[in-house]
């Protein structure tokens, strides 16, 4: 492996210190809420583009080469694609409530 794919290759860490990690499961919870709809779906990206705006966040520093894998691994969240490719991210936590309002 040369310098350059070492480089673009950032190291993933284990999903349970990822999970562990309350600044950045807060920050990503306050994300999606702040842009989420009334079923708690929120596109990923103005998700992004709130931390950005709030915070010195690299999804990189966690291993991930986009926010929508770090999602997907914490598993703490629903993702869903529609339009093709436009994707969107609820809380599970928010999804169970909306279901008990139902």
């Amino acid at each position: 492996m040369d310098k350059e794919s070492e480089k673009e290759a950032p190291i993933q860490k284990d999903t349970k210190n990822i999970k562990s990690d309350t600044r950045l499961m807060n920050l990503l919870r306050q994300a999606v809420e702040a842009v989420e709809d009334d079923e708690g779906w929120a596109m990923l990206g103005p998700i992004g583009t709130h931390i950005s705006n709030h915070a010195s966040f690299d999804q990189r520093n966690y291993g991930f080469k986009k926010l929508s894998d770090l999602f997907q691994a914490i598993d703490l969240f629903e993702m869903k694609k529609t339009n093709g490719s436009v994707l969107w991210v609820r809380d599970k936590k928010k999804a169970k409530q909306i279901g008990k309002l139902k």
